[in-house]
């Protein structure tokens, strides 16, 4: 049954510290190329168990020339089914959905198959929290598989956000480790 809507915005810049060359400079996002639109409807009855179950519409605008990279501009698409269960100071979460994009001049529509993630994570005094992660989409014709297993800390203090996270791809098609910190704001 639907029960709430709630619309937020978030602008985020991250940064793959694996990459940090002097080229990296010349590929950082100009304006508002890489910002994401995103809808969040409650699914269930309010209960007391904390349990949570949403659907996740997300939409973000991509911008070639505000990249200045090798990125098409176009328009992502995402909606997703997310699960959160907290266990005192643990906690499960994942998500089950499909993603897709209108790219190229033409804007030609893609879609990817469906992806998932399952993941727990600890939380700790003063906004702290560490948890890990499985993602898994499986191979299509334009796209290979994704096996990914992420661990990451991370901190809240408000509206803000930072994050470090460590993935090491579980799948031969991507570089074996990648690591990323991010800050994001929420409005």
């Amino acid at each position: 049954m639907l029960r709430t809507v709630i619309a937020q915005g978030c602008l985020a810049c991250s940064l793959a510290v694996a990459a940090a060359t002097p080229a990296l400079a010349q590929l950082a996002p100009q304006g508002h190329a890489n910002e994401w639109h995103r809808l969040v409807v409650k699914l269930g009855q309010p209960t007391p168990d904390p349990a949570a179950l949403d659907l996740v519409l997300k939409l973000r605008e991509r911008s070639a020339d505000a990249l200045r990279a090798p990125v098409a501009a176009g328009t992502d698409y995402v909606a997703q089914l997310h699960f959160q269960r907290p266990l005192g100071a643990w906690g499960a979460f994942g998500h089950l959905g499909l993603r897709g994009a209108l790219e190229g001049p033409g804007m030609r529509l893609t879609r990817d198959p469906w992806h998932g993630r399952l993941g727990g994570l600890r939380g700790f005094e003063g906004g702290h929290e560490a948890g890990a992660y499985v993602d898994y989409r499986p191979a299509s014709a334009e796209l290979d598989a994704v096996r990914e297993l992420t661990a990451y800390a991370a901190l809240r203090s408000g509206a803000w956000h930072y994050q470090l996270q460590v993935t090491r791809s579980l799948t031969p098609a991507f570089p074996a480790l990648a690591a990323e910190l991010s800050v994001q704001r929420r409005f």
